[in-house]
Parts: C-alpha cells; structure tokens; sequence
C-alpha cells in the first residue's frame, strides 16, 4: 500500500523501530477496518442500535394505538438475534422455520408471537421501513398491538446490505 511505505520510509529516517511498530500497528489497525465502518459520515449503525430503534418505534406505535410499551426481554433478544444471524448467514431461509422450536425453548411464557423482516435499505432507514412494513401486514400487525408485555429483537447483517430483524412478542 502507498500510504503504508511512505509512512514507513518518513518514520525510518527519524524515529526508532518502537515508534515505527507503533505507528505501523496503528496504521494497518486502521486498515484493518472497511471505510464504510470508519466513517462518522456514512450512516453506518451497529445492529445494537437498530434493535433500539425497532423497540422504541414499536413502543412509539403501540403508545399511538392506547397500547401500553413492551418491556425489554434479554432472553426474547437473544434468541430473537440467533434466528436473525441464521438467516442472514444462509443457515436458515427467511422466515419462521424453527419458530416452534424457538418458542419450546422460551418456557414461562403464555404465547410468543415472531415477526421477520429483511430488506437493504440503508442503516439510517432500515428499521422504519422494516416496523412500517410490518404495521401495514394485518398478520404482522396482530403481534405489534397483542396482548403482550415483553419483547426481544435480534439484528443480524448478511450479504449484499441486507439487514435481517426478529422480534419476538411474549405474553407472561
């Protein structure tokens, strides 16, 4: 890389070999990492983040409709983000397999209720299109204003910009 061998042939001439691993191991760190990851510009969003936004843009929604806000499911979250990464890897394809079996594990709980989404728009739209997509599906609407008190979502990246979303609904 350019940057890298004249960094390397600047440093050489005027520091020692510590410094020269330093700023050697700092530079290829900053390489290591996809521009689009580094940049405060590029809309870019860590999956944390985007469940946040469903859970309070669903919350928002239920709050609209006289509903009181879900509360948040660690557990719900985890296996909701274990079904997200599933399908974003290819392991599973969208949608609800293994929703039984999902729900079996969730013992405690009266009913469960999931809804899936994807789609590739960028991080800064993602989550509105997905809980919009979702308030306009009558069956995905049924989970969003149900009889439920907690809620877990799960975000998972897969190829090609696609942004994967499970949320799972439980009544206690």
């Amino acid at each position: 890389m350019p940057a890298l061998l004249v960094v390397r042939r600047g440093l050489s001439r005027y520091a020692s070999w510590p410094v020269l691993f330093l700023v050697g191991a700092l530079h290829l760190a900053s390489c290591s990492v996809p521009a689009f990851l580094s940049s405060a510009d590029s809309g870019y969003r860590s999956t944390t983040d985007i469940e946040r936004e469903v859970f309070e843009r669903i919350n928002d929604y239920r709050r609209s409709q006289g509903l009181p806000p879900l509360a948040h499911s660690d557990r719900l979250a985890e296996v909701a983000r274990r079904h997200s990464a599933d399908m974003a890897a290819g392991h599973v394809p969208f949608g609800h397999t293994g929703f039984h079996e999902r729900a079996a594990g969730l013992d405690g709980y009266r009913s469960i209720s999931e809804n899936v989404a994807f789609n590739n728009y960028p991080d800064t739209g993602s989550a509105q299109r997905a809980v919009e997509g979702w308030i306009s599906s009558p069956e995905h609407h049924k989970s969003i204003v149900g009889a439920y008190e907690v809620t877990g979502i799960g975000v998972a990246r897969g190829p090609r910009g696609r942004i994967f979303y499970t949320q799972l609904f439980a009544a206690i």
